[in-house]
């Protein structure tokens, strides 16, 4: 009884979607009216510029894909030549030499900790006018930044464990200075936007500071950490 019901059920929709179509289609222009019909100019336009929009779009996509298999085989043959030219003393000589000019803008430090505890250092002095920003202990070192009104910082770091520097020698006047009978580097900046560093080694860690003070002012900083 149940089935019938449903069977009737789904009669009457399809009878009544078929009518509904029917007296819609009613009203629909025919074939020959439609092709009478004229278009507004600016609908016109429209449409031709989409379909332009997607001729120039489909073009592209074809002129990428042809340019990304190009530029695949130059790599290809590119590291082939380059594999090839490596078998002359010239070519490797020259690559040598273009490594070692990247490789010496940098001034590497190695730090090897001795067998101090000290975990912390004290700072003994600052400028007038710089106030303690922050002090952050880690289990390495320290952290310690001092700020004035001018929004000016001094960032003294101690490394009390293994460490390794790289410093960008290209934009800096480099000399040796003593601290406390201890040999360090003053880094002076010759470019605006670079600040100046100190850098030098105890028995406890290693020390560095950097600022846009002068040299005096940041050496006399530097003799005043424990």
């Amino acid at each position: 009884m149940r089935d019938n019901f449903n069977n009737i059920w789904e009669a009457l929709l399809k009878a009544a979607v078929l009518e509904n179509t029917y007296h819609q289609m009613m009203d629909y222009p025919s074939i020959e009216k439609i092709n009478e019909m004229e278009l507004p100019r600016h609908y016109e336009m429209k449409m031709r510029k989409v379909i332009r929009h997607y001729q120039n779009k489909t073009k592209l996509k074809k002129l990428m894909k042809s340019a990304g298999r190009v530029a695949s085989w130059l790599l290809v043959v590119v590291g082939i030549v380059f594999l090839f030219l490596l078998q002359f003393d010239e070519v490797r000589a020259s690559c040598k030499n273009v490594v070692m000019q990247v490789y010496e803008r940098f001034i590497q430090y190695d730090f090897k900790s001795s067998v101090s505890d000290k975990d912390i250092i004290e700072v003994g002095f600052v400028p007038e006018g710089y106030e303690l920003e922050s002090e952050e202990f880690k289990s390495d070192g320290m952290d310690i930044i001092y700020k004035n009104n001018l929004e000016d910082t001094i960032r003294i770091l101690f490394f009390k464990d293994n460490r390794t520097i790289y410093l960008d020698n290209e934009h800096y006047l480099i000399r040796d200075v003593q601290i406390n009978n201890l040999k360090g580097e003053f880094f002076e900046a010759q470019s605006e936007g670079f600040k100046n560093y100190i850098i030098w080694s105890t028995q406890n860690g290693c020390v560095y500071i950097a600022s846009s003070l002068d040299f005096d002012t940041m050496i006399k900083i530097a003799e005043n950490i424990k």
